[in-house]
């Protein structure tokens, strides 16, 4: 089932958490809703869930309007950030609960579970409590209970934010996983970019309630539609250098591109640290400043130009602090941005 937002808008008194948001969340995909801490992501996806009434605008569930329909009626399942399990319940009892609500048969609503245990890969702690379990455990045991119930949409609000870095990582996998499996549609709040990047089908990026940027990961990397989303995504960060547009050139720390239609003017110029390459024979000659040795990869700081840049290269290349290197660019992808961050088309 697709979801379709027209023209979403949610304000909390002067606040615009949601503004004017046009969006198609494909059906049978993974889409990924990304942004800073307060830029609307949560609202959005408890607007979706009818948690929120809209302030105006519309929300479609197929050609559905479910826009002022109550939550228990729009068919989705919802995980939360703190995973909302009962205490005093064993996960079968936790899985079982929105089936007894529903009510379903005890031995169906059993049968049910336990199925979901297996898809979630818990079926050997249906008799343990919250308590007796991990952060990982516990997540799986919310998102068996928002799925038993068959839902036409699965919505996860940061559900990998309270696990350790081991287990967001094999937890994210997961997710991944039971969504190919099940082949629901599935919303999934975060604000890492990783996150979103490794498990998502399309990626929605939001800033300060307004949309900024809907594409697949790899589109979104390659193309971003401006200044703002080309440093949201990458680590590390991508490259913003200063450069001038004289005579029909840009002269970026040496490397002299042609500036096609462009005239006189300041811009940014992004290019991604892994998009450079060590080259004795370059003419552009950086000092290291320091380095971040990561096991595979080493991360450079040198000055390029007027600017600080960081360049990604292969351990095998040995360097000190100190030492000057030549730079050269594995490609031409690089990024203008104006002054106003908005990308321009060389």
């Amino acid at each position: 089932m697709k979801v379709r937002l027209e023209n979403l808008t949610k304000k909390f008194e002067e606040v615009v958490a949601v503004n004017n948001a046009g969006i198609e969340f494909e059906e049978g995909k993974l889409t990924g809703l990304l942004g800073p801490s307060g830029c609307g992501k949560s609202t959005m996806l408890y607007l979706i869930a009818g948690l929120f009434k809209a302030t105006s605008g519309k929300i479609f569930f197929d050609d559905e309007d479910v826009t002022k329909m109550q939550p228990e009626k729009r068919g989705i399942g919802l995980v939360f950030q703190n995973y909302a399990l009962y205490p005093h319940m064993t996960a079968e009892q936790n899985i079982m609960f929105p089936l007894l609500n529903l009510k379903v048969s005890k031995k169906e609503a059993k049968e049910r579970a336990r199925k979901m245990a297996e898809l979630v890969h818990i079926d050997e702690l249906l008799n343990r409590k919250p308590g007796q379990m991990s952060g990982g455990q516990q997540q799986r045991v919310a998102i068996a209970r928002a799925l038993v119930k068959e839902p036409r949409i699965l919505l996860l609000d940061e559900p990998l934010s309270n696990l350790d870095a081991r287990l967001r990582l094999e937890m994210r996998e997961e997710i991944k996983r039971i969504q190919r499996e099940t082949g629901v549609t599935t919303i999934f709040v975060t604000h890492d970019q990783e996150e979103a990047m490794s498990i998502s089908d399309q990626i929605v990026i939001m800033r300060a309630g307004f949309l900024q940027q809907i594409a697949t990961p790899r589109e979104m990397y390659d193309n971003p539609v401006n200044e703002f989303v080309a440093k949201f995504l990458g680590n590390p960060p991508i490259n913003l250098l200063h450069a001038s547009v004289t005579a029909g050139k840009i002269d970026v720390g040496g490397f002299e591109i042609d500036a096609g239609k462009l005239e006189n003017m300041d811009i940014l110029v992004g290019i991604r640290p892994e998009v450079f390459k060590i080259d004795a024979k370059s003419t552009v000659q950086v000092e290291i400043q320091a380095f971040e040795y990561f096991g595979r990869e080493t991360l450079l700081f040198v000055v390029f130009g007027d600017d600080m840049a960081r360049v990604l290269i292969d351990s095998d290349f040995p360097c000190e602090k100190g030492e000057t290197v030549g730079l050269a660019l594995k490609n031409r992808d690089m990024l203008f941005f104006d002054s106003e961050g908005l990308r321009i088309y060389v």
